[in-house]
């Protein structure tokens, strides 16, 4: 009797100390975007050849005359686009002294001609217009070069970056 009793004790005194089995839940989400690439459509920052005539010389070079980019992403999201100036050098010498190249960006939203251009700045973002599924938008670089007249002759080359980023 005292084991049957012991055992009734055991399963009554276990149920007050039992917790129910209880449950949360939470939402799970992820959003997936197309992946952002800028591609060269066409043009160059080739200034050519300039004659030194021992005056300061400013160099131009319109954006619809210079490169044409395209953003490709997620429709209707935000590009981030930066870009720095950029130092030429003469070629082989680095400690020569240097020209800069001081970009004008420009985007025209969708459209591939160099129409109703808005000024970009680094730092900046360009809407990614909706192409058939694919977020798309064209930049335009230009701009100028000032030449010293104390500039030495010669072949000077340096690069320029431009990025996107969401």
């Amino acid at each position: 009797m005292k084991l049957i009793f012991g055992f009734i004790l055991f399963l009554l005194t276990s149920a007050v100390f039992c917790q129910n089995n209880v449950n949360s839940s939470a939402t799970v989400k992820v959003k997936l975007v197309k992946s952002l690439k800028i591609k060269k459509v066409k043009g160059d920052l080739n200034f050519g050849e300039v004659i030194l005539n021992g005056t300061n010389q400013n160099l131009l070079k319109k954006p619809d005359e210079g490169i044409e980019f395209v953003i490709l992403g997620h429709p209707h999201k935000e590009a981030i686009v930066t870009y720095q100036p950029a130092l030429l050098f003469l070629e082989n010498q680095i400690d020569s002294k240097s020209l800069l190249f001081m970009p004008a960006v420009f985007e025209t939203g969708d459209n591939i001609d160099f129409t109703s251009p808005k000024s970009v700045k680094s730092g900046s973002t360009v809407a990614l217009e909706n192409n058939n599924g694919t977020g798309k938008a064209f930049i335009w670089v230009g701009g100028k070069i000032k030449v010293n007249s104390t500039h030495s002759e010669g072949d000077y080359k340096g690069t320029f970056t431009i990025s996107v980023a969401y």
